[in-house]
């Protein structure tokens, strides 16, 4: 049954505000939208709305509209090219690796291009200015959950289009809510062995570590107590690793930096997010594990209190704890501070108030004031 795609407001506002700015003459917009917000969805109706109304956006007919949607990795495009074909049937699409000789072979046909680059913090890669350079498009339409590069590179883009952000999404049911857990350090050993002190807790975890080897002494602590892990790098099968995790054959994937971007697994648990000097990837990697899902009523979000982002700056947590001797001490107000708060705020709300007394007591205070000047 064909899926039918509803646009969430956050998403109508950007969709709309970009339909604007290309009739205003804007050849390059950025949408920057969490991870697990809809980007791709909200891409893809972008592009549909240009190419229904090329006469007016790019001088042309519709049919004479060829899309390139790029990307990275080809996961991601066939991620995309599902989802374009269950909910948005966008037409004209090409599906392109950044790393294509030639991509020409099949837009060739079209009179005008239009450039959709996923995950557009790597436009100021010199694979995407070759895409860029031998396409030559008209317009250029880029997404990302962030903009920001660790390297300070520019992008290219004209306007950037942000509209809800983690706080928003999570306050208004669209991503889970997340409980954040603080670790003294963030080491193997210490990441290991919170995770075999609770296992049931963690469920299916992400970890994240800076260098292969720490992946490598990770994965040997857990293997020897028996946990299911793999280590995913670029020269390993990601795609048969992803899959074994999500049918459950694999407890734990470890990895670097791999999948911080196009990996999606809904029943995510927990993510063990390394420290990191860098706003970016923290976001990158923590919003792997906001995805909502039935089996967890709360994703965890586990890190360093040596990290210069804790998630806790970008959204509130459910519940924070910080680990003590090997215990995990809550450091927010417990339930019962915060039902006593509730009833207290609302007595006063319903108190009667004797506005004659009150407005006596501020007319002898104004006259004590007056008196001492």
């Amino acid at each position: 049954m064909t899926k039918v795609f509803e646009d969430r407001p956050y998403q109508s506002r950007i969709i709309t505000k970009s339909d604007v700015n290309w009739r205003a003459g804007v050849k390059r917009q950025l949408i920057v939208s969490p991870t697990g917000s809809g980007k791709t969805v909200m891409g893809f109706k972008v592009l549909k709305n240009v190419v229904e109304n090329a006469p007016e956006i790019m001088k042309c007919e519709p049919n004479e509209v060829g899309i390139a949607w790029v990307a990275m990795r080809r996961n991601l495009l066939k991620q995309a090219e599902i989802e374009n074909n269950l909910l948005i049937k966008c037409p004209n699409v090409h599906y392109v690796s950044m790393f294509d000789k030639d991509p020409m072979d099949e837009l060739s046909q079209y009179k005008k291009l239009v450039i959709m680059l996923d995950e557009a913090h790597h436009d100021g890669a010199d694979s995407a200015h070759s895409i860029h350079n031998k396409l030559n498009p008209l317009l250029y339409l880029g997404l990302s959950a962030t903009q920001l590069r660790t390297d300070r590179v520019k992008l290219c883009f004209e306007l950037t289009l942000q509209d809800a952000g983690y706080h928003n999404l999570i306050s208004d049911g669209y991503l889970s809510q997340f409980d954040q857990f603080m670790l003294n350090e963030f080491t193997p050993a210490s990441v290991a062995s919170a995770y075999l002190a609770d296992v049931p807790k963690w469920g299916k975890s992400l970890m994240f570590f800076l260098t292969y080897q720490e992946c490598f002494d990770c994965a040997a602590i857990l293997r020897s107590a028996g946990i299911r892990c793999d280590i995913v790098t670029s020269a390993t099968d990601r795609y048969a690793q992803i899959d074994a995790f999500e049918a459950g054959e694999i407890d734990v994937l470890i990895n670097m930096s791999v999948l911080t971007e196009g990996f999606d697994c809904p029943d995510l648990r927990t993510v063990w997010v390394r420290d990191s000097a860098n706003r970016g990837p923290t976001m990158q990697m923590a919003g792997r594990v906001l995805r909502k899902h039935h089996s967890k009523p709360f994703a965890n979000i586990v890190q360093s209190v040596k990290t210069s982002y804790p998630f806790a700056r970008v959204a509130k947590p459910h519940h924070q704890y910080v680990q003590q001797n090997g215990v995990w001490r809550s450091i927010g107000a417990s339930e019962m501070v915060r039902m006593m708060s509730n009833m207290m705020i609302q007595r006063v709300i319903k108190a009667d108030i004797d506005y004659e007394s009150l407005n006596y007591l501020k007319n002898k205070q104004i006259n004590h004031v007056h008196r001492w000047r």
